[in-house]
């Protein structure tokens, strides 16, 4: 099983620990970057090269959807799918992600318990609505681009809508809650918790949580932060992009990365496994050994 890891043009120093441990679980593991990667399409035919690497070799991609290769990463991500290959980001749950609107409707349909949102592609309709609706503060204002901003006061909402409405892109505004969160990271069935730079313990019922996002967004790996309710959480974001060295602390490198190791050797298996032509030449490779 080969493994192909694609990022930035320097990795990270978690990335290339964690390049170094896959290298026990697989065969071959080759890093590159996005801006060494060149795509040939001819006759009906894609080859996607990096430094005369044919990538389509690779049995398994790990590629994380950063915003500024967003666009790429979901190309990419898409050819690996067609030609069967196992990858550990979707291209649908990567689309999903990005458009954040539709991410809180659907895991708002999906009984997954969400912050009140509001969104909206004009702001006097906005505007008008929040009146309405007597909007509780503080709140978040999301855009489509650019970093959220908190409003504590009902003075600067309007004049940060009018802001983002010269920016021609549509707008989320959700309710803050007073209570306490926590980020949760989930690899496979393994669950890693922190708040406050401290280790918590996630009940039942807030795993639950976790896995029915995992399930509507068929992903194995992913950070949710979200508000402690009780028993339950409050999503408050989901990211195809863990911080994974938030929680080093609390758990240890070591532990994280090889949990991400193991998981991504374990589900690419099981995925080629499925594979009826894959599982009959490791029939016929097993049958040969005992010979």
């Amino acid at each position: 099983m080969k493994l192909l890891i694609i990022g930035r043009e320097k990795p990270t120093e978690t990335i290339v620990d964690f390049l170094e441990a896959s290298k026990s679980y697989f065969e071959k593991v080759y890093y590159t970057s996005w801006k060494n990667i060149n795509v040939n399409l001819e006759k009906e035919s894609i080859n996607l090269f990096s430094k005369n690497k044919e990538l389509l070799n690779f049995d398994v991609l790990f590629a994380l959807p950063r915003k500024k290769t967003l666009d790429f990463t979901t190309s990419l991500t898409s050819i690996f799918e067609m030609k069967k290959k196992f990858v550990c980001f979707p291209s649908d749950a990567i689309t999903l992600c990005n458009d954040l609107f539709l991410l809180f409707f659907t895991l708002n349909i999906s009984n997954i318990p969400i912050m009140k949102t509001y969104y909206a592609t004009n702001a006097e309709t906005l505007k008008q609505r929040l009146k309405e609706e007597e909007m509780r503060l503080p709140v978040v204002i999301r855009p489509k681009i650019g970093s959220e901003i908190v409003i504590n006061n009902a003075e600067s909402i309007n004049t940060i809508i009018d802001a983002f409405e010269k920016l021609e892109q549509p707008i989320i505004i959700q309710e803050l809650k007073d209570m306490k969160k926590v980020n949760v990271l989930s690899i496979g069935t393994s669950f890693f918790a922190e708040q406050d730079g401290e280790k918590y313990e996630l009940l039942n019922e807030q795993k639950n949580i976790v896995y029915k996002i995992k399930q509507m967004l068929n992903v194995e790996i992913l950070e949710i932060t979200a508000y402690i309710n009780n028993d339950s959480l409050i999503v408050y974001s989901v990211s195809l992009v863990p911080h994974f060295r938030k929680f080093f602390s609390c758990y240890g490198k070591e532990m994280i990365i090889s949990n991400l190791c193991i998981h991504i050797r374990k589900a690419s298996d099981i995925f080629y496994e499925k594979n009826p032509l894959v599982k009959m030449i490791n029939i016929i490779k097993k049958n040969k050994n005992a010979e």
